[in-house]
């Protein structure tokens, strides 16, 4: 485990979406606590997690669609 990375991930790279999701995993962690239902706990620190730590599933790029190239046989 590379530490380094997850202090950098820590500090860096803060914006309001990834504020935004850190409060929506607290609400979920707090309703789940209040309400005694431990799987919606579970899921909020999950995603209270993947705030802290920037991740999830565009984060290394996965999302990003590439650019379409021409293939006509055409010239302009």
């Amino acid at each position: 485990m590379d530490y380094k990375l997850i202090k950098y991930n820590l500090l860096n790279g803060w914006n309001l979406f990834r504020f935004i999701r850190l409060a929506v995993g607290a609400f979920i962690i707090f309703e789940g606590l209040r309400t005694e239902m431990w799987m919606i706990f579970g899921i909020g620190v999950l995603f209270s997690l993947l705030a802290l730590l920037n991740m999830g599933g565009c984060a290394a790029g996965n999302c990003a669609v590439p650019p379409k190239e021409n293939t006509s046989s055409q010239k302009e």
